[in-house]
Parts: structure tokens; sequence; C-alpha cells
């Protein structure tokens, strides 16, 4: 007989043993072998799922074949058939080759082109100060001491606003000639980039019609990269200040901002329907405003700590924007959809004939008239918006303010910032209570006390209150191209947008060059001269408006 022992029970006074933490991470590790095992079920199905599409579109195609072979073996004629034949094979290699084409690898990929777009204009906004302290220093070396040559810190430049200078004429005076000198090299630098960059904006973005969208996107950016990389070599070999053109020529052959610009708005117009694109064009809007005011505030402690370091980060920015472009951004416009071949002379008269709804609608002329106005409005504020930058920094960096590169930076960052809310908030509601008219008015206005502020600003202070004195200058552009597209007809809407993009492609290149040769020459007699022409224009505006 065999005896069997029972376990004994455990004293009620014992306290029983839990193990906590062995108990939570069990439970964890269940929990995610739970969200792996869905995951890779998951995977599975779409697999299973892109297998079976293929399986039914390889079918198709031998069913369509098989169908024309009986359709051929009736066929009394040897060369109808032969015919059919060829014209059969080649929809089944079309079919068979179909789903790399329908859905490609780069297609599951976002179709993000905020980024990219964001990466070229925070090394683009960025390179604009930074070449024009740069030119200011290279033109102040030749009045400083040898040993500040080529000086690459803040300091190195505020010596030549504090008179470390020598000679026996007047310090006043030699740094005037400083910024007249400077200004006319930006001058020349802007015109040795915008009419290369024109040129190539019309032909480049038409162009993308036939090759895809990323053929605009990459090449500012890589003629960005290029001239930054030159501007390096030039510092490193202290070379002639003549090379710095070939990367101004270099740049502009890219295209520049405008084909960057143009080339990221017809990406989206591809990708999107007309519901969606009012929001992706206003945060597109959103992302050049935040680029620019990040740019502003970085390059300006980059220049603290040299030239050689800042042109670096801006050289590097470019790359990774072509980086992601090659990499990451999928084509907007796939083979199928480039029905047309590109014709040079039928692009560059489309370009001159889009004007031609500005000398239409005879049966209405005060539409014309309108129109005409209107346009005027936009030419001027563009000059203004595209223009002054060059100015705004070398009388920013001159006396009696000597601001250095970071100040400068953080000035920029808030006028840009103040412009970009007054631009997407104060309009919408400045509309429940003004008219068109009104409110652009008030920011032709606005644009004056800015600009007479700015002329006869003594100190620092006062300078700082021009962001916020100016603030309402900000709607007069949105309001001008709001009041035209009213003024036409639906279908006229793309004439009308096209001609405003050419102008203010044309605008960008004059702009700089212009006020660049005003300040070079009146900035001997008043630094502020230049501010008295910009109140003119934005008076001459109040009146169209009136």
């Amino acid at each position: 007989m065999v005896q069997t022992t029972t376990p004994t029970d455990p004293s009620p006074s014992a306290p029983k043993r839990t193990n906590k933490p062995k108990v939570f991470l069990r439970s964890l590790v269940a929990k995610w072998r739970v969200s792996f095992d869905w995951v890779r079920r998951l995977k599975s199905a779409r697999r299973q799922s892109d297998q079976e599409d293929q399986y039914l579109l390889q079918a198709a195609a031998s069913a369509t074949s098989v169908s024309a072979a009986s359709t051929i073996t009736q066929a009394p004629d040897d060369s109808v058939s032969k015919c059919s034949i060829s014209v059969v094979e080649a929809d089944v290699a079309d079919t068979i080759q179909s789903p790399a084409e329908v859905t490609p690898w780069c297609c599951k990929l976002p179709q993000l082109v905020e980024m990219p777009l964001f990466l070229y204009f925070l090394a683009y906004k960025a390179c604009l100060p930074l070449k024009e302290q740069f030119i200011f220093a290279l033109v102040a070396a030749n009045y400083l001491m040898p040993d500040d040559e080529y000086s690459l810190s803040s300091e190195g430049r505020s010596t030549a606003c504090r008179a470390n200078i020598t000679g026996e004429s007047p310090v006043d005076l030699i740094h005037n000639k400083i910024q007249q000198d400077s200004s006319r090299l930006l001058c020349y630098f802007n015109l040795a980039k915008n009419v290369p960059a024109l040129i190539s904006t019309l032909l480049v973005c038409s162009y993308t019609d036939v090759v895809g969208r990323k053929l605009g996107l990459l090449l500012p950016c890589i003629g960005g990269a290029l001239k930054g990389i030159i501007y390096v070599v030039v510092i490193y070999c202290k070379a002639p200040v003549s090379y710095l053109y070939i990367g101004a020529v270099i740049e502009g052959l890219g295209g520049s901002h405008m084909t960057m610009a143009s080339s990221a708005y017809a990406y989206l117009a591809d990708i999107l329907n007309h519901d969606q694109r009012s929001m992706r064009f206003a945060a597109v809007q959103a992302v050049l405003f935040l680029a620019t005011a990040v740019g502003n505030v970085a390059i300006g402690y980059f220049i603290s700590w040299g030239y050689v370091h800042s042109f670096w980060y801006v050289t590097l920015v470019f790359v990774a924007a072509v980086s992601y472009i090659v990499l990451l951004l999928p084509e907007s416009r796939l083979p199928s959809e480039k029905t047309f071949p590109f014709d040079v002379t039928r692009t560059l008269k489309q370009s001159v004939t889009v004007f031609r709804i500005f000398s239409s609608n005879s049966d209405n002329p005060e539409v014309i008239t309108r129109l005409r106005l209107l346009l005027v409005v936009f030419i001027f504020d563009s000059l203004i918006l595209l223009g002054r930058n060059d100015v705004d920094v070398l009388y920013m960096m001159g006396k009696p303010f000597c601001w250095s590169s970071v100040v400068i930076g953080y000035f920029q960052a808030v006028r840009y910032l103040l412009m970009a809310v007054m631009a997407m908030l104060g309009v919408p509601l400045l509309q429940l209570i003004f008219s068109d008219a009104c409110m652009g008015m008030f920011g032709s206005l606005s644009g004056i006390a800015g600009n007479m502020l700015s002329a006869f600003a003594s100190t620092s202070a006062m300078l700082w209150l021009v962001p916020e004195v100016s603030l309402g200058s900000a709607v007069v552009t949105p309001l001008a191209e709001a009041m035209m597209s009213k003024s036409v007809n639906k279908d006229e809407q793309g004439a009308l947008f096209a001609s405003v993009g050419v102008v203010q492609a044309v605008s960008d290149m004059a702009s700089g060059a212009a006020f660049d040769v005003v300040y070079a020459e009146t900035v001997l007699e008043d630094s502020g001269i230049v501010f008295f022409i910009i109140a003119a224009l934005y008076l001459f505006c109040a009146g169209i408006f009136v």
C-alpha cells in the first residue's frame, strides 16, 4: 500500500509573499509582445496586399494577351496580326511594370516640401546680413590698421565704427566713405545674382512641368552651397573681392529664392486639391517668416564667432536641404503626367503675354485703371520690402548706433515676426471693421511713420521703435493682391498671379541695386535720405488707396 502525503497548509499567521516588481515586468513584457505582434501582422498584411495587387495586374495582363491572341488567329491579314501582336506586347509590358510606376518606394515618404523650404530660407535669409557685414569688413580693412585686416570678430567691426582709423581725414568722413564703398559693391553683387536668377526662374520653373519639381528645388540649394564654398575659399586665401562675383553668378544661375519658392508652390499644387491649398499655402508663408527670424538670430551669433564659421554654417544648411530633397522628398509629378515637351520660345512668350490682363477688358475701363494702380502699389511695396535689407544693415552698423551682428540679428527677427503676425492675424481682424481701401491707407501711413522715424533716429531706443511703428505696412502687399484678384474674373486669376510673380522677380532684381546706389550717393551728406525716399513711395501708395 502506497502511502501518500498531502502538503500541509501554511500557517495562517505567516504572511503571503508577493513579488510586485516581477509581476510588473511580466505584464510590461506581455504588452510589448502584443504590440510587436500587432505591428508584425500589419506589415505582413500590407506585404500580402501588395503581392495580391501585383498578381491581379499580371493576371489582367495575361488575360488581355490571351484575348488578343484569339482575335489575332481570326484575322486574315498577317500585317494586321503583326501590328496587333506588337501593340499587345507593349500594353502587357506597360501593365506588368505599372505597379512600380503607380506606387514607387519614394511615394511612401511624406510629401513635406516645407522642410527643405525652411532649410533653404534659413540659410538664404541668414546669408543676407552675413554678406553685407562681410563686405563692410573687407572695405573697412582698407582704412584700418594692418593688423585689423580681415578681422573675423564683432570687435573687429566695432573698431571701424569707433574710429580706429589711420589718416588725416575726419573720422566720420572716413566711416561714411566705408559705407559708400560697401553699398556700391553690394549693388554690383545684387545685379550679378538677380539678372541670371530672373532668366533661370522663367526657364526652370516651366521646365519642372516636364522633368518634375525636384529640379526646381535642387538647383537653388546647390547654387547657395557653391556660393558659400567660394566665400570660404576667398577668406582662407585672402583673395581679391572680385572672386566673390563668381559665387553671385552661380547662385543666380541656380535660380535663387525665386525659383525655390515658385517650385515649392507648384509642388503643393500637384499634390493638393483646391480645398487643401489655402491651409498649406498659409503654412508655407509661416515657414518663410519663421526661417527668416531664426536665420537672422542664428547668424548674428555665428558672425560674432567669425566669418569662416558663419559661411560654413550657411553652406552646411544648404547641403542639408539638398540631402533632404534627394533622399527623403518624393517627386510630385510622375513620368506619366509629363505630356508635353519643353519649348524655350513658348515659355518666354508666355511670360510676356500674361500682362495682357492689364490691357484687355475695354468694355470696363474702370477695372483696367484700378488694376494698373494696384499693380503700381504692388511694385512700390515690393521694391521697399525686397531692396531695403542692405541699407538697413549698413545704417545700423554705422554711427551713431554701431550695432553688433547679434543686435542686428535680433532686430531683424523682431521685425519679421511682427510682420508675420500682422499679415496672418491683423488682416482678418481689421477686415471686420474697415474696408480694403481703408486698411491699405492705414498700412501706407504706418510705413511713412516708420521710415520717418528711421531717418530721424539718433539713439538705439528710437531705432527699436521702428518695427512697432511700421507694423501696419505689412498689410499693403496682401491687400493689393486681394483687391486685384477681386477685380478680375475667375478664368483670369492664373494670368493675374503669373504677371504678379514676374513683377516681383523684376522688383527683386532692381530694388537692391536701386537703394544701394541711393545710399551710396547720399551717405556722405545724410545717411537717412534713403528713408525719406521710401516714405515718399508709401505716400504715393496711400494716395492710390484714397
